[in-house]
């Protein structure tokens, strides 16, 4: 009687480490490899522009950037990311890749390097490079992670001269899928 006892609390414990051992898809793991993969921009919304909190147009900033139509998504995200905030950077829809090391998310444009995103601080900060202006960097914050969506941020202060300085927050996020 002892022994079928003690042969029950052992399969009772077994399965009960099996069930807390299980992890679920929408809680990835944290390791270097985690946010390696495809990653290609969302097809409505890839930029999402917010002044001192709020959502905001970027055609208030006279650039216009994603329409409804998935034909002209990736035309107009270039565009936008060649003339604004960013700087001058090109932008290749189907050529975003992150490599197994970790390290480098490299965007190429007719098979020729022209920037990348450089991961840093494992994982939790990436790095906006190009080759046309290599002094300039723009650090992004991985704002939210799960296996099918990655939303990078990048929050800086702008002082508008006028009448009256005043100080704006502004935070630029991108929304990438796989």
């Amino acid at each position: 009687m002892k022994s079928k006892i003690s042969w029950d609390l052992v399969f009772i414990l077994i399965l009960l480490l099996s069930l807390f051992s299980c992890t679920t898809e929408e809680t990835p793991e944290r390791n270097a490899n985690s946010l390696v993969g495809p990653w290609k921009p969302q097809t409505e919304g890839f930029i999402q522009l917010l002044v001192n909190g709020t959502q905001t147009q970027p055609e208030q900033f006279g650039i216009e950037v994603l329409g409804v139509d998935p034909s002209t998504a990736a035309d107009e995200a270039k565009k936008f990311l060649s003339q604004t905030l960013l700087g001058p950077i090109s932008w290749e829809k189907e050529q975003v890749t992150l490599f197994a090391d970790g390290s480098f998310m490299v965007l190429s444009v007719a098979g020729e390097e022209t920037g990348g995103w450089k991961m840093l601080n494992n994982n939790s900060v990436f790095q906006l490079t190009s080759d046309q202006f290599p002094d300039l960097y723009y650090d992004f914050q991985v704002d939210q992670f799960t296996n099918s969506q990655l939303i990078l941020s990048k929050k800086v202060e702008l002082s508008v001269i006028g009448p009256e300085t005043e100080k704006a927050w502004i935070e630029l996020k991108i929304h990438l899928n796989r």
